[in-house]
């Protein structure tokens, strides 16, 4: 695939806020400090007046960004280096405008052999191409920007949308949020509900006083630094399996089978037929203890709630530890019932707990999620974003995935374009793995 950057540009807010700082909560502070990707795959709009416009595009984003002014800020480090906070200064965003000479249909090719008896679109090394990648920038966190995005016209006319936001400005549905609100702007001017910006909702007490313990974090002694080995990791692969609502269903009568009065949810069942098979695929040794972890969003397990449109991080960790024999051998409702009880553990005492925990260390950045290890898998879920439904003016999107390719230990839960209760499932494992799992024929397609 050719690639032509036609232009770069800062885009700023218009109007502009009046500068202050925002104080990231400890919440904020312990996510990965990396940009999350999504990607939105579009048609060729097919009325004149539908066109895609990137100038207006451009507005719009400049509209947005003045309803959500961290993500035209940037990073500031609190002077005991404990920590970083958003200066909201009106620096502004990355636009991109790119032109590719692949056609939608060569980006998103279907049928392969990671979805035996149905096709569906996979993730190819031509995705990185369509998001501009931060790390490119010859700066310090300090001064690169939190948000990129980019628009690629496609031969044939397709368009794809890619915005990256820095973890450290919002989680996946806050992200979600902010998507929605720029084209509901580039559509019709307006934004229908403004975001909640005030991250004092999600301090910690004073004093700190965590009254549980928390499992899914681990306390590193110093700042854990980057991959630095220059060994070269194994190959890694990813995979999108298709699950319909007739799957998860039935993966529901399995865990179920045993007590149908306290039913398991899809995802509690979903969850723990992916953690069977790719514990059974990685091959690990049956006594080695294993972890699966996964994000759950905390805006209505707060009391009183979150409002919806809290722009920050709220996601807390559930976790469950096992051995990889039991988590292989045993029926689907043993791991349900974990993954249940450590979701219903989640509650607004263990947040808070959650928040003073973190508080109560020397610097929130020695903590990091503790289901990180080779065995370990860790999950979440954007089942509930409203990726489907975004619309700039020329049209909904036919595809939606991140811009992620080759990775290993994790599993995103991805909306379904058509239907509502169904899944697609993005998994990265080592290439070797990913062998093993398209094998097993027990774990896909459900039968």
């Amino acid at each position: 695939m050719n690639f032509i950057h036609a232009s770069c540009e800062t885009i700023v807010p218009s109007p502009p806020c009046t500068p202050h700082l925002i104080t990231l909560s400890n919440n904020d502070l312990i996510m990965p400090p990396y940009y999350t990707g999504f990607l939105y795959f579009f048609h060729a709009p097919t009325e004149p007046e539908h066109r895609v416009r990137p100038k207006s595009l451009q507005l719009a984003l400049a509209r947005a960004l003045s309803a959500f002014p961290p993500a035209a800020g940037r990073l500031k480090a609190r002077s005991n280096g404990a920590g970083m906070d958003i200066e909201c200064n009106n620096q502004g965003a990355i636009f991109v405008e790119a032109h590719a000479t692949a056609t939608l249909e060569d980006l998103l090719k279907s049928g392969n052999s990671s979805a035996r008896g149905r096709d569906t679109f996979q993730p190819s090394p031509l995705w990185k191409s369509l998001a501009p990648d931060p790390n490119a920038i010859d700066q310090g966190p300090t001064e690169k920007p939190l948000l990129f995005t980019q628009l690629t016209r496609l031969a044939g006319g397709g368009v794809v949308l890619a915005v990256k936001l820095h973890h450290f400005v919002s989680d996946g549905a806050a992200q979600d949020y902010f998507v929605s609100s720029w084209a509901e702007l580039a559509r019709n001017g307006e934004i229908s509900a403004l975001p909640y910006l005030d991250r004092a909702v999600m301090k910690a007490r004073t004093p700190p006083c965590p009254s549980f313990e928390h499992v899914e974090y681990i306390v590193h002694k110093e700042v854990p630094g980057g991959f630095s080995s220059t060994t070269k990791p194994p190959p890694m692969t990813s995979k999108i399996f298709e699950f319909r609502t007739e799957d998860i269903l039935l993966l529901k009568d399995r865990a179920n089978s045993h007590d149908k009065k306290d039913a398991f949810t899809g995802f509690q069942a979903l969850a723990s037929h992916i953690w069977k098979h790719v514990t059974k695929a990685r091959g690990i040794e049956p006594s080695c203890d294993i972890k699966l972890g996964w994000a759950v969003d905390g805006r209505k397990r707060f009391n009183p709630p979150l409002p919806t449109n809290y722009f920050g991080n709220v996601n807390f960790y559930g976790c469950v530890k096992s051995n990889a024999r039991e988590v292989v051998a045993k029926p689907l409702d043993c791991a349900a019932t974990s993954i249940r009880s450590a979701t219903n553990r989640i509650t607004d005492e263990y947040m808070r707990s959650a928040l003073d925990f973190i508080e109560s260390q020397m610097n929130p950045f020695l903590l990091t999620a503790s289901f990180v290890g080779t065995a370990d898998l860790a999950m979440t879920s954007w089942t509930r974003f409203a990726s489907y439904e975004v619309d700039f003016g020329w049209g909904k999107p036919v595809w939606f995935a991140p811009p992620i390719y080759d990775f290993a230990g994790l599993v995103i839960l991805l909306p379904h374009p058509t239907d509502q209760g169904g899944a697609n499932i993005l998994i990265g494992m080592l290439e070797v793995h990913m062998k093993a799992l398209l094998t097993d024929a027990e774990f896909y397609p459900v039968r």
